[in-house]
Formats: structure tokens, sequence, C-alpha cells
């Protein structure tokens, strides 16, 4: 009896660590279209890995670069869920010196990737569904422009426009073999 009774106190104290044990009564939802808050809050997210499952590579370090923006995080307790993007406009060779960076991203010696098939533009991956997290920035050559997007957890795309969205990004599941992360 005494057994079970530690099994069981290792248990929570495990779920509650891995964030396993969403507490409802502790859920707390930020959002923001600030430029300086999202900057911010991307800058936080970086320091804590383990809680975002996304390192937020993909977003430039300058918070002068973050110009149209928006930040969605669900926070339940030690588990949170974010959505964000940042479109900025580039001169020419900003534009060419920000993708150079985006496909130098290297992570626990994984890079990102540059893909042409998976959405509306050509992009640079560094996660694709894995686990539910999508992390990449959209290039549009023509206007010099960048979309960078991290989805990690929700299930709801509206926040984003259909053409930066993951190609079919509604039919995920049936897809096999896509899924990567850097981290």
């Amino acid at each position: 009896m005494l057994k079970r009774v530690k099994t069981l106190i290792l248990g929570l104290v495990f779920a509650l660590l891995t964030g396993c044990a969403c507490i409802v009564d502790n859920l707390q939802i930020y959002e923001t279209n600030n430029p300086n808050e999202v900057y911010s809050h991307i800058a936080e997210v970086k320091n804590d890995l383990a809680e975002a499952h996304s390192g937020m590579l993909i977003f430039p370090e300058q918070e002068s670069y973050y110009e149209n923006t928006y930040f969605y995080d669900e926070n339940y307790g030690l588990s949170t869920k974010h959505q964000v993007y940042n479109i900025k406009q580039y001169s020419e060779s900003e534009f060419e010196n920000e993708k150079r960076r985006l496909l130098l991203i290297t992570e626990d010696g994984k890079h990102s990737y540059y893909n042409e098939d998976e959405f509306s533009y050509p992009a640079v991956v560094t996660a694709y569904d894995y686990p539910y997290t999508f992390e990449y920035a959209l290039l549009d050559e023509k206007n010099y422009m960048i979309i960078y997007v991290c989805h990690t957890f929700v299930e709801n795309w509206d926040f984003l426009d259909e053409e930066f969205r993951p190609l079919n990004y509604e039919n995920l599941e049936e897809k096999k073999g896509i899924h990567y992360s850097i981290y």
C-alpha cells in the first residue's frame, strides 16, 4: 500500500513538472499587437526553450525589426501554447542578408531548411508539425518582405492570413514523413 502511495505521489509530481497536468483555474491568456511587447515575449520564449517547444530562432534579434506583429499565449501552469507572427518589409540588400541568416540557423547540429512545396511562398523552416509546432519564415522575394511565424499546440489558425499558413494545414494529420524540428 505504501509503495502505491509513493508511486501515485511521484506520478503527480512528474505530471505537474512536465505540464501534463493542466490546471484550468490557472489559465492565463495574453494577446498583443504591440511590436515592443511582441519582441519582449519572443525574447522571453527564446530564453525558455523547454516551455515553448520552440527557440523562435527564426525571428529577428533586433527589436526595430518588429512592425506588423501578433502574439497570443495560453499559459496552463507549466505548459504554454503560442501563436506569433511578424511581417517585416526590407530593402533588397537587407532582405538578402536576412535570408542568408535564416538559411544558416543551426541548433544541436540540425539546420533550417529551404522549402518551396509546403507554403504559398518559398520558406525557411525550423519546425514543421513536430510536435504540433510550426516555425518558419516565408520569403516574398518580389516585395522584399519576410513573414515570420511560430505556432505551437493551438488548433485554430485564424490568427494568420490563409496565404501565410502551410498548404493544406487542415489535413496535416493525413501527411506522413514531413515532421521536422531543429529543437
